[in-house]
Formats: C-alpha cells, sequence, structure tokens
C-alpha cells in the first residue's frame, strides 16, 4: 500500500497546477528549470509532467543526461493558451458576473 501523500505535498502540486503548462508556452524546458519557473519542487513538476506525458501534450527529447520537454504540438499550446487566458478572466470577473445553470445573459424569466 502507498503512502498517503501529505497536505503539504498535495497543496505544492495544486498551487499551480498550469505553471509547468504555462512555461512550456514559451520554451523547452529540462525538469529543474520548469521547476524553478513554476516555482515548485522538482518532484511536482516531473509528476505534472508524466501526466502530461500520459495525455500525449508534451513531447521530449534526451540531451546527455538532461531530458528537455515542450508542448506536444501547436494545437495543444493554443489549447493551453486559451484555457489560461480563461481561467485569468474567470479569476476577475466579480461574483454578479457568474451565471447560473440555465442562466444567458440577457434574457429574463
Amino acid at each position: 500500500m502507498s503512502p498517503v501523500p501529505s497536505e503539504d505535498r498535495c497543496e505544492e502540486q495544486c498551487v499551480h497546477p498550469g505553471a509547468v503548462q504555462a512555461a512550456l508556452t514559451r520554451v523547452e524546458l529540462c525538469v529543474h528549470d520548469l521547476a524553478q519557473v513554476a516555482g515548485i519542487s522538482e518532484s511536482a513538476t516531473s509528476h505534472q509532467l508524466r501526466l502530461l506525458r500520459t495525455h500525449s501534450l508534451v513531447s521530449h527529447r534526451k540531451e546527455g543526461r538532461s531530458v528537455y520537454y515542450r508542448l506536444a504540438d501547436h494545437h495543444v499550446t493554443l489549447l493551453l493558451t486559451s484555457a489560461l487566458e480563461h481561467a485569468q478572466e474567470g479569476q476577475a470577473a466579480p461574483a454578479s458576473a457568474h451565471l447560473h445553470v440555465g442562466e444567458r445573459r440577457g434574457v429574463h424569466s
């Protein structure tokens, strides 16, 4: 049975769920550099990269002992960029701007 992750470890992996992906929209990076840019541990970065590789969202190349990661293609880059923009808009929107299920803007019942 695997140990239950500590609360700190869970928080660390969830603090910036898009940080690794956001860094990869700009440049190809190794795990160490990605961790520094994202502000999370190398372990958390490796975990996120493993998930991204499983879903074919990143590709990698080896150079000596280093492995460099990049987003798989321009489709993934466009999708991720749009998702990050959407998330940022959602954080800036006032509470009154959020709609309830079944509501549409400008339509009153």
